[in-house]
């Protein structure tokens, strides 16, 4: 399972030359696969490839020792350039021993399927990542190109185009990696999900960086998330203007909208019932006032991992379900009351208030489920707003909340259904208790 990446941190890391590599235990072919799993649903959604093929050679060592965090940023930033670039029925991914001795192997990575000149532009930009001075030199503007320089560079790897006998161009990635010991790599080096923690939850993810929105997508949906994607600010505000979810995740450097933008117009209209998490490039303090002022309530910082992810959604949620559990179970369904105050003692005055608002609910209801459907919403919003002050007059402050929001016309078509079955579920109950208080 991967971890996000901090592109702005990993740029900043490399032009210094401050890059370093960690040095842990891990399962090659496991890492390749899951770079597969990431770059997979990519290329299907670019519709330029129709499927991706992977091949694995059973001479490769089953542990080494090295980063395979970096290993897998670089074959990923790799494969998704080819995607953005390219185009073809098939992408092959394939990985094999080159070269051995008794304590490393000479890793071969080759990709096929994409068009030469695609390929050998491609290596030309990564092969060109050091100057004879020997410190890393990025010579490519996008932050994505220059990062992958800079870590063929610290991952001593070799980048070439080569071409065989059919004219077949594969793009060859040579990686020299330290054998390890299996005695002491754990059976399940890799964090992984098996429980549906997130079952039946819904969760708003919003980056423009392609390779982290797959990943965060990829782990939710392993712990049982029904994951909706959004690339941009507006694009995020559309998905929850059509789908009601329970917690947004956004990144702070969203395109169009950035992050900060966005929370600020989903706390204006959703009020404080849906968390929003940020992802960050850097920790937020607590004096942070632009954070405080956005409407956002925590954040994660790239990278992460599965079990921080999780660990910080479920907080949320069940934050969440804690508020809504708090609300008085035993508030009154209304307050004949105030009928009182208006008219005291004319009990006549009251059966006809009572009367005439059971029959204006229960048309106003049925008026708002027709509407629904077919009808504009502003027929919706003046029903609402028609039905508001029989419901104070008779004290239904449960009611108070979903009838506003149906007013202001701010509300999803699927939250407007919710809203409207909450009306007739409530008003249902105040029928039978009013029924039972007539003589």
């Amino acid at each position: 399972m991967l971890t996000t990446f901090n592109t702005i941190v990993d740029q900043s890391l490399i032009a210094s030359g401050n890059l370093t590599l960690e040095k842990s235990s891990f399962d090659l072919r496991q890492h390749l696969e899951s770079v597969i799993k990431i770059i997979r649903p990519l290329a299907l959604a670019s519709k330029r490839f129709e499927v991706i093929h992977t091949t694995f050679h059973p001479n490769i060592d089953q542990v080494f020792l090295g980063d395979p965090y970096r290993i897998s940023q670089l074959l990923l930033y790799v494969l998704e350039n080819i995607i953005k670039s390219a185009g073809g029925k098939a992408l092959s991914l394939s990985a094999e021993m080159a070269e051995e001795n008794s304590h490393r192997q000479l890793i071969r990575i080759n990709i096929n399927g994409v068009d030469r000149k695609v390929l050998e532009n491609l290596a030309s930009k990564l092969s060109a990542h050091a100057n004879p001075g020997g410190r890393k030199k990025p010579l490519d503007p996008s932050p994505i190109i220059s990062i992958c320089q800079g870590l063929v560079y610290f991952l001593h790897a070799e980048i070439s185009v080569q071409h065989d006998h059919t004219n077949e161009s594969t793009l060859v990635m040579l990686l020299p990696l330290l054998k390890g010991n299996l005695k002491s790599h754990p059976s399940h080096p890799q964090p992984t999900i098996t429980g549906k923690e997130l079952e039946n939850r819904c969760v708003l993810v919003a980056d423009g960086a392609a390779i982290n929105l797959s990943i965060v997508r990829n782990i939710l949906n392993e712990a049982g998330a029904n994951v909706l994607k959004a690339h941009n600010g507006i694009e995020a505000l559309k998905v929850l203007e059509e789908t009601t979810v329970d917690l947004v995740l956004l990144d702070h450097r969203l395109p169009i909208l950035d992050g900060e933008q966005t929370a600020r117009i989903i706390r204006s209209k959703y009020g404080d019932r849906l968390p929003i998490v940020a992802m960050t490039t850097y920790p937020i303090t607590e004096k942070d006032q632009r954070f405080l002022h956005s409407g956002l309530d925590d954040y994660l910082t790239s990278p992460f991992g599965p079990q921080q992810l999780l660990d910080k959604i479920n907080h949320w949620l069940q934050l969440r379900t804690l508020k809504n559990e708090e609300k008085p179970s035993t508030q009154p369904l209304f307050d004949l009351n105030r009928l009182d105050a208006i008219a005291p003692g004319n009990a006549a005055f009251k059966r006809r208030m009572v009367d005439l608002f059971k029959s204006l609910s229960q048309t106003s209801v049925q008026e708002m489920k027709a509407a629904l459907p077919h009808d504009p919403e502003e027929n919706i919003q003046k029903i609402a707003h028609r039905l508001k002050p029989s419901i104070s007059t008779l004290g239904i402050d449960s009611l108070k909340e979903p009838l506003t929001a149906l007013e202001s016309g701010t509300l999803a078509s699927e939250e407007k259904e919710k809203a409207i079955q909450q009306l007739e579920t409530v008003l249902s109950q105040v029928y039978k208790e009013l029924d039972r208080l007539e003589p």
